[in-house]
């Protein structure tokens, strides 16, 4: 079954998602894989694949022996996504772009995926030159969260910049706007559901307990 012979593959390239634990132990004997999915004529393994995150089925065994398939979703690079805080004249620039998530509209800061060759710093620097066409004057790491645990469980690293201008605008990203809130703002839009992405809601709560926030909050 080749959906198993990639998985134990995977296994290998993405240790960090495997590792085990008695509470959730996860199943890695081919033949116990191959039998379960043969008895209960389900699918285990990896089940879809691209360029970006692979669907996985696992074996998991809870403590009192029984087991059940469980989906998760691995990103590839899945150690090192982005979010970034861009910071315009005390301003926070947020972005209005179309997600196909949500088949709406989202006002939301820069992230995305990242690059294995580049360091997080780099990742961060190359989102916002992507995005919006400028390299960042000076930027600091604020620390990272956990995307989804129970879907995915792939860092990410969050970063806020400041910035000289707006350039050129990533609309073949989705991209059609920018806004650029005062942080008594973003906490009202926030409040009203206006900025709901939770990568975006992480990250301000990341900035204003940080002692950055006044750094680059009054930067001139």
């Amino acid at each position: 079954m080749i959906e198993i012979t990639r998985y134990l593959e995977c296994r290998n390239t993405y240790p960090l998602f495997f590792r085990q634990n008695e509470n959730l132990k996860i199943i890695v004997d081919e033949s116990e894989l191959l039998q379960y999915a043969m008895q209960k004529k389900c699918k285990l393994g990896i089940l879809f694949e691209n360029d970006y995150l692979l669907f996985v089925v696992d074996l998991i065994e809870k403590l009192d022996g029984s087991r059940y398939t469980y989906s998760r979703i691995i990103n590839r690079n899945a150690y090192n996504g982005v979010v970034i805080i861009p910071v315009l004249n005390n301003k926070i620039v947020f972005l209005k772009q179309f997600r196909h998530g949500t088949r709406e509209f989202e006002i939301e800061l820069p992230r995305g995926f990242s690059e294995k060759s580049k360091t997080i710093e780099e990742n961060a620097e190359s989102e916002i030159f992507e995005e919006l066409g400028v390299m960042p004057r000076k930027i600091a790491y604020l620390g990272n969260v956990v995307n989804d645990s129970g879907l995915s469980g792939g860092l990410v690293h969050i970063f806020v910049c400041s910035i000289e201008e707006i350039a050129q605008l990533a609309v073949d990203e989705g991209i059609n706007d920018t806004y650029q809130y005062t942080i008594e703002e973003v906490e009202e839009f926030i409040h009203a559901n206006i900025i709901r992405d939770c990568f975006s809601l992480s990250a301000i709560y990341k900035l204003i307990t940080s002692t950055h926030r006044q750094e680059y909050l009054t930067c001139s």
